[in-house]
């Protein structure tokens, strides 16, 4: 078993119980500020939630205004 900092470090893509990689996520649940999936793991069979912070945005595109004359 991993702790949950560890889990992170590995980029969240093992079983924090038993280290497997063949691991599958249902859907993501957004709310403020972050979101929330749940993950199973198909060799143990361990459940768990991974957490999403919002750290901020990228890639913002404004169009143009046109002139209303």
């Amino acid at each position: 078993m991993i702790t949950s900092k560890e889990y992170v470090k590995q980029g969240g893509v093992v079983c924090p119980n038993c280290g497997s990689h063949d691991i599958c996520g249902e859907s993501i649940e957004v709310n403020s500020g972050g979101a929330f999936q749940t993950i199973s793991c198909n060799d143990c069979e361990a459940v768990w939630v991974d957490n999403y912070k919002l750290t901020g945005y990228s890639e913002l595109d404004i169009p143009a205004k046109e002139d209303k004359a």
